[in-house]
Order: C-alpha cells, then sequence, then structure tokens
C-alpha cells in the first residue's frame, strides 16, 4: 500500500523535522496500484541528506528501498542520481530538494 514509506519515517534516528513539502506516490493510472515508487520534497536540503543517507537500502515490505536525488533538467525533464556503495551524495546546503524513493523489485 501507498502508507509503507510514511510507516517508515518514524524508524529514521533522529527523525526529520517535518520539513517535507510533498509526497507524490506513483500509481497505475489503469489499475490505481502503486508502481513502487513515488518523490519526497522537502523544504530544506539537510532533512533531505539525512532521509537520502538513513533510508538507502532500508528494508520495507521485505525489499530494500534505494533513494536517490532528483534534480531537472534544463528541458523539464529529471534525472535520478542513486549513490552507490559508499559515495556521498552530492547535495546542496541550502534550498529545496527532492528524492525519489524505490523498492527493489520482487519480493
Amino acid at each position: 500500500g501507498g502508507r509503507g514509506l510514511l510507516g517508515a519515517w518514524p524508524l529514521l534516528d533522529p527523525p526529520p523535522a517535518p520539513q517535507i513539502d510533498s509526497i507524490v506516490l506513483v500509481r497505475d493510472p489503469d489499475t490505481g496500484q502503486s508502481k513502487g515508487y513515488g518523490f519526497i520534497t522537502f523544504a530544506e536540503a539537510e532533512c533531505a541528506r539525512r532521509a537520502l543517507e538513513q533510508l538507502n537500502g532500508f528494508e520495507l515490505a521485505g525489499r530494500a528501498m534505494r533513494v536517490g536525488q532528483v534534480s531537472e533538467r534544463p528541458d523539464g525533464s529529471a534525472d535520478v542520481a542513486f549513490p552507490e556503495g559508499s559515495d556521498e551524495p552530492e547535495i546542496g546546503a541550502g534550498g529545496r530538494l527532492q528524492l525519489m524513493a524505490k523498492l527493489a523489485e520482487g519480493g
């Protein structure tokens, strides 16, 4: 269901301050079923950085989550950068930031 990601939120240590602008869960337009990913927009980059570090690899419904930073291209499309291994996410110091959370395939 769509409440899984929100259910994981209190498990973060420390939990992020409620600086979330929006959470959008992507659903199949025909069936209304979740496609297994969504977008979280944070008002502050520091909250996004902590969420990216702590939720990446977090197991939800038996599947590991991947969290990446969304950046908009000049043509209006979006690009998602998923940190690999011990790579530090490159997140700027200020301003609004959007992350994408995706559940691993299978399960």
